[in-house]
């Protein structure tokens, strides 16, 4: 059969004529502006520089570079890239010999690409050429569209194509050959006893077949790694008893939580190769007897695996289902986030009486939150992180991430079980959301197996009644949760000087420590009360608006609450602007601190590069100031305090000899004045106390 070169480049050129869908000019604007809409609103989930509204969007059909597109709007949008601004768009026709358009490439060229900048080398074409043009635009997006012709084959290319195509057919049935005949030999050695004897004795000469060796059959035990001898060659049922002897022992040695040996090194009879068998992560992980905590569902314990300590979540036997519901949640597609707590593995373990069944996460040192505010303080700044990044994480697994196929489409997740316990605090003081363990997600197939979940104190008004709860219901509930557990931080706040409230869970005041479900139902839908805010935080800016937040999250009805991206929003404004008081306050003070400067045995205080001193200066000669045996002496007796006669004797200019100026110290509220012992810098008065 005779392939046709123009058949050849047919099939290569079909998907780049798929790719490039001509879009009219009149089109273009409406086209760009739908696609700037669905990338600024995605634009969180976007791995590479972030969108922005003077992107220019580029016609291109080079494999993968839409991927990013795509992904985020859908194929709808394919054939088209995104460069940030001072990119431009750039079109390459190639020729074949006869001078007839055999190629055209669109592509993105990013700023750095374009040198040199006034005449770049990749947008300009070789005066002459014949074979090769191409040019750049950047004056609208999509400059660089076009209807491509039809293309002529580079007959060249084809044949040489063609050339490589024999030689990878010919390769291909050599390697076929041998696979069919290593595949025969395999069969005729584990068939028959004297075939492995015979072809033992050709192999044996290979340099590569030392391992197999005609000696007497040993047998290796996991107890002892030394080799016994045996006396006979031995039977297949002996080989098969031993292979089942050290699987048993293996089994046994992943009760115990050994890990001496290789991961990959299993038990072997000692005839022949060594079998290898795969590690599991229970036999990886050897878990300690440190309880980290308990809950419904069984307990946490401390294990360490390849000398990291990992938290193993320990199930009941019966509790199966919760398992494999979180497990599935965990390893779902992009459930990958700083703010939601590192899933390493799942996985079961006979314990001898009954199944283990583990689930395998990150260690937090500092544990729940629960346990660090009940223990712990924290500053306005270190609370509003907290809370941003309790925020962040509960609107991530709220948001629904589009996606090509199921393998990089990410659902929204409800957690359903959102409280202080739940929530776990890093060595940096930022949270980690934990414990999906009754989460779900919006899909059809995926609903709860019982609607009132959860810890009653946190339980949202509207799963009292007995109405059916939608998947948006769940997600207002975590949102009412997520405002109790903002409510018990900023009580914890040091935001005034007389420190912050004791700790105490929501709704202290009219209910015990482990309410009854009909003593929640009475208390926040028969009378509708909600915890009560501080009088105190009005005067605060911040915490002002994190008790709206507040108000606004636990309301009544489900559809009034702030969406969990709202509060993420407001929170990150929030942070980003006490960071700045805090940064501005530091300069302030910085600005004020006393530098020193010696020459020639004169010391001279300044309060900036321009600013005058706060207080005047009081010049004393050396005989004045105490000697050595001096130095320690208390303040009453510097020759500074309560001196008149030195003090009317300062002036502004310095005269010939040495001498040393020194601050007139400030007075305290009592009306003394603040001691200064010699040695030590003077301490000016910061804007602050002079305010004061």
């Amino acid at each position: 059969m005779i392939i046709r070169p123009w058949v050849v480049w047919a099939v290569i050129s079909l998907p780049l004529a798929l790719c490039n869908v001509f879009i009219p000019p009149e089109h273009r604007p409406g086209v760009v502006d739908e696609l700037q809409k669905i990338m600024l609103q995605y634009q969180n989930h976007i791995l590479g520089s972030p969108p922005r509204e003077d992107d220019l969007y580029c016609k291109c059909n080079e494999m993968g570079c839409d991927t990013e597109i795509i992904e985020v709007a859908g194929t709808n949008y394919s054939g088209i890239c995104r460069v940030p601004k001072g990119g431009q768009c750039r079109t390459v026709e190639a020729f074949n010999e006869y001078g007839k358009l055999s190629e055209v490439h669109f592509e993105c060229i990013e700023f750095e690409r374009l040198i040199p900048l006034n005449q770049p080398l990749i947008c300009v074409s070789r005066e002459g050429h014949p074979r090769l043009r191409q040019f750049c635009c950047n004056n609208a997006s999509l400059c660089n569209d076009a209807i491509i012709p039809p293309l002529s084959p580079r007959r060249r290319v084809i044949r040489r194509n063609l050339g490589i195509l024999k030689v990878f057919v010919v390769l291909l049935a050599i390697l076929t050959g041998l696979g069919f005949l290593a595949l025969f030999v395999c069969l005729l050695w584990a068939c028959n006893n004297k075939a492995k004897d015979t072809m033992r004795k050709y192999l044996i000469h290979l340099p590569f077949f030392n391992l197999v060796q005609h000696s007497p059959r040993v047998r290796r035990t996991h107890s002892s790694p030394q080799s016994v001898p045996e006396t006979g060659p031995g039977t297949e049922a002996e080989v098969e008893a031993g292979a089942a002897g050290a699987e048993s022992e293996a089994g046994a040695e992943a009760g115990t939580g050994n890990d001496a040996q290789d991961p990959l090194m299993g038990e072997s009879s000692g005839h022949g190769f060594t079998t290898l068998t795969k590690r599991t992560m229970a036999r990886q992980v050897v878990i300690s007897n440190t309880i980290i905590s308990r809950g419904r569902y069984g307990e946490v314990r401390l294990g360490d695996w390849k000398g990291e300590a990992v938290a193993v979540k320990i199930f009941n036997s019966r509790d199966e289902q919760s398992f494999y519901r979180e497990s599935r949640i965990y390893m779902s597609n992009a459930l990958k986030h700083p703010c939601v707590l590192r899933y390493i593995a799942s996985d079961n373990k006979d314990a001898g009486v009954a199944t283990q069944l583990l689930i395998i996460t990150e260690y937090i040192p500092n544990g729940a939150l629960y346990d660090y505010l009940g223990d712990h303080t924290v500053d306005k700044i270190t609370g509003l992180r907290m809370i941003q990044s309790i925020s962040s994480g509960l609107a991530y697994l709220h948001t629904e991430i589009p996606g090509l196929h199921n393998d990089s489409h990410k659902p929204a997740v409800a957690h359903r079980d959102m409280k202080s316990k739940n929530v776990l605090v890093k060595k940096d003081l930022s949270c980690v959301i934990a414990d999906l363990g009754m989460a779900i997600f919006n899909l059809p197939d995926d609903t709860p197996c019982d609607k009132k979940f959860g810890t009653t104190r946190y339980m949202a008004p509207e799963l009292f009644s007995d109405e059916e709860i939608s998947f948006t219901m769940y997600v207002c509930a975590d949102v009412y949760a997520t405002a109790l557990i903002i409510w018990e931080i900023v009580r914890r706040m040091d935001y005034k000087p007389g420190g912050s409230y004791p700790y105490m869970l929501p709704y202290f005041e009219h209910c015990s420590r482990d309410p009854t479900p009909d003593d929640m139902y009475d208390i926040i839908v028969t009378q509708g009360l909600r915890p009560k805010l501080d009088v105190s935080w009005d005067s605060d800016d911040a915490l002002k608006i994190l008790g709206r937040i507040m108000t606004e999250c636990w309301n009544e009805h489900p559809l009034s609450r702030l969406p969990s991206l709202n509060i993420r929003i407001q929170v990150d404004r929030l942070v980003k602007i006490e960071e700045e008081r805090l940064e501005a306050l530091q300069a302030r003070r910085r600005r004020y601190e006393p530098s020193v400067q010696f020459d020639n045995n004169v010391s001279y205080f300044r309060a900036g590069n321009n600013a005058q001193p706060p207080v005047p200066s009081i010049r004393v000669s050396d005989s004045d100031l105490p000697g050595p045996s001096q130095a320690g002496s208390s303040s009453d007796k510097h020759p500074l305090i309560g001196a008149q006669g030195s003090a009317s004797s300062s002036s502004c200019s310095s005269p010939p000899g040495p001498s040393h100026v020194v601050m007139a110290q400030p007075r305290t509220r009592s009306g003394s004045r603040a001691s200064n012992r010699t040695g030590k810098n003077p301490r000016p008065l910061s804007p602050l106390s002079e305010k004061e």
